[in-house]
């Protein structure tokens, strides 16, 4: 009854916002992105440590259009994807580039298709976001700080680019299980329900500006919160129960 309370508070302060994704070393990302046509969901975020020090360099998020867990489903598949970077330190343009030149070589990229990419990367700053999106038969489009926004062109380069990433020998082993782990397997065990995973399988679609169902998305969001509060509360009495089962038998 406790956290069915709590979510009628949250609900009488007019806290209805859309539902966040997790937060990883201070940094938030949106839980849907948007390219030309499909909405692309957060599949999962990953923290990338540079050098024997392990120092953070970015958090990284992996956006789908259909949430998998299966890296050769990531690089291969022909859905539209996207990772979004934001640095945590600054880091010099030509450093950066070097580096992903070097990864991109030993998968097999091209020295046009590196040329092209490398010449799109510059210095960033702390908190500044660098994206890599790709859509079928519309090349890799790189969106920096400082550089604007160009595309590499060809579909096998964009595999060679999520293969530094994703594939069996990633840059960062850390990276890798973070942005593609969603629902299957990459998690710890749990004793009970994750409330926040709950909390996003149940909440609607947010509106986009100007909709006139805002009232319904309020009514719906309350509904899955009500849900989720009533799970909770279900699983803390039954757990009660089994120790109150333990208690007599040890009587």
């Amino acid at each position: 009854m406790k956290a069915l309370a709590l979510v009628v508070s949250l609900l009488a302060l007019g806290i209805g916002g859309p539902v966040r994704a997790a937060s990883l070393a201070g940094v938030e990302l949106p839980d849907t992105e948007t390219v030309t046509g499909p909405r692309l969901v957060l599949n999962g975020m990953g923290l990338r440590q540079a050098t024997a020090l392990r120092v953070k360099a970015y958090v990284g998020g992996l956006y789908l259009e259909k949430r998998s867990s299966d890296p050769d489903i990531v690089i291969n598949s022909r859905q539209c994807k996207r990772v979004t970077m934001v640095f945590l330190r600054d880091i010099d343009g030509t450093r950066l580039a070097s580096g992903w030149a070097d990864e991109l070589r030993k998968v097999g990229g091209t020295e046009a298709s590196i040329s092209r990419f490398t010449s799109l990367i510059g210095d960033v700053k702390k908190g500044d976001r660098m994206s890599f999106t790709w859509c079928p038969d519309a090349g890799v489009e790189v969106a920096a700080p400082g550089t604007g926004r160009g595309t590499v062109p060809g579909d096998d380069f964009a595999r060679t680019l999520f293969t530094i990433w994703f594939g069996p020998e990633p840059s960062d082993e850390n990276l890798k299980r973070g942005m593609p782990a969603d629902d299957v397997g990459s998690r710890p065990p749990s004793s009970g329900p994750d409330p926040l995973r709950l909390a996003a399988q149940e909440s609607p679609a947010v509106p986009g500006p100007g909709s006139a169902d805002k009232s319904g998305y309020v009514r719906r969001g309350a509904e899955a919160l009500v849900r989720v509060a009533m799970t909770l509360s279900s699983e803390r009495s039954s757990r009660s129960g089994r120790h109150r089962t333990v208690v007599r038998r040890r009587r």
